[in-house]
């Protein structure tokens, strides 16, 4: 049990538990106003998410989480979201890990499009799994899609994570992670 708790605090500062909301990144075109399809989002979010499901092509971590009962746990954040006509840019807090990941996305009348751009403390090194077996988990791919509906969303994540051996650096498969949230404009 004290692998699991382990394995899920190093996946909490992983983001994943924290990837749940919102960002983008403009393109080269200019600059659009927003029309009456387009919802208007920018601003602050409180963010609330939890883990609905995991699954792993991988023999150590995935069934150490499975085992842990990743799935059910909780995580709170923050979302600061720019907005210029239908695109976005955020970056997401994890309350608990300090964790900012940013996306790049859009959004229509009612509809929220994310990708995963970068996250300052994703990467997790020498994770112990089980006794004497170590993998390294790296950010491979997070999509985010939700409904909008005025001051508040929700929506599901997707994230999967490259596992490898920590010490070989050879490739043991895949991990993810999917999650449900809703969120709050203040």
């Amino acid at each position: 049990m004290f692998l699991v708790r382990t394995c899920r605090r190093q996946l909490r500062r992983l983001g994943i538990l924290g990837l749940f909301l919102v960002a983008g990144c403009g393109g080269g075109s200019s600059p659009s106003s927003p029309t009456s399809t387009t919802a208007q989002i920018g601003g602050v979010w409180r963010v609330t998410s939890r883990v609905t499901a995991s699954s792993s092509t991988e023999n150590c971590i995935g069934p150490a989480l499975a085992a842990g009962g990743i799935v059910g746990t909780t995580a709170n954040g923050v979302a600061q979201i720019t907005q210029n006509g239908a695109t976005i840019n955020a970056t997401i807090t994890d309350n608990d890990t300090g964790a900012a990941t940013t996306y790049t996305g859009t959004v229509g009348a009612n509809t929220l499009g994310l990708t995963y751009q970068s996250c300052n403390l994703c990467a997790i090194r020498n994770l112990q799994c089980a006794p004497g077996i170590f993998r390294d988990l790296t950010p491979q791919a997070d999509s985010v899609n939700a409904t909008v509906t005025g001051n508040s969303m929700s929506g599901s994540e997707a994230t999967t994570y490259n596992v490898t051996s920590s010490v070989t650096g050879a490739s043991a498969g895949l991990l993810t992670i999917n999650s449900s949230f809703s969120a709050t404009k203040q």
